[in-house]
């Protein structure tokens, strides 16, 4: 099945592309006051943002930001961020 367009038809359905492009990903939400904004994880998590369990899980303690999605906070548990985090915090989370 082949569609024919005409050239308006064209330009409009690239401008209507084009359009949702640029603008959508500039309708976000305000982040809440304290949000810390995550590119690589678990290495741009800041120690001071850490607090460790009794259980042995490690709690993140602001809102953050990981790939777009806002989170409220966690409780991590995999061996790859904890492993990490306690090289990285020994002796500075609390």
């Amino acid at each position: 099945m082949r569609v024919i367009l005409s050239r308006m038809q064209a330009l409009a359905g690239t401008a209507a592309v084009l359009s949702l492009v640029l603008i959508a990903p500039n309708r976000t939400e305000p982040s809440p006051p304290g949000t810390i904004k995550i590119g690589h994880w678990p290495e741009d998590v800041p120690c001071r943002v850490l607090r460790r369990d009794a259980d042995g899980a490690w709690e993140i303690t602001v809102p953050y930001t990981l790939y777009r999605t806002l989170h409220g906070g966690a409780k991590v548990r995999g061996p790859e961020a904890t492993g990490y985090w306690e090289r990285k915090c020994r002796g500075q989370a609390t």
